[in-house]
């Protein structure tokens, strides 16, 4: 099957699974992608950017199809550290920001993201 979606993500279906909160791990996400959809782990279920790094590492462990990371940015009285999720693993050069811009493919906030941290 091949639509918009397919060929945007490189999916065989284009089925996206939701960020799901203290759901979306690293094991579900490879599940989704290694039956055709787009896996997604949900970011701030990670209390920390290191614990998400992992997370993602262990997802690309359990798979070599794409996944994504949810990040949602909403008004709180005590907002996480959105750089260092964003940014954990990643320079400041302007070849990786170049990078980052390419390989965020869908976000609501792609842009608010580009003119906050980029």
């Amino acid at each position: 099957m091949k639509t918009a979606i397919t060929k945007m993500f490189d999916i065989k279906y284009p089925i996206i699974q939701g960020g799901m909160h203290y759901v979306g791990f690293a094991e579900l996400a490879a599940a989704v992608s290694n039956a055709g959809g787009l896996g997604i782990i949900t970011g701030l279920t990670q209390k920390t950017a290191a614990e998400l790094g992992n997370e993602i590492a262990r997802c690309k462990d359990m798979t070599d199809k794409p996944i994504g990371v949810n990040l949602t940015f909403l008004p709180t009285l005590s907002p996480p550290d959105y750089p260092a999720y964003v940014f954990h693993y990643t320079d400041f050069s302007p070849s990786r920001k170049d990078m980052l811009k390419k390989e965020v493919k869908v976000s609501d906030s792609k842009k608010q993201i580009e003119q906050i941290f980029i």
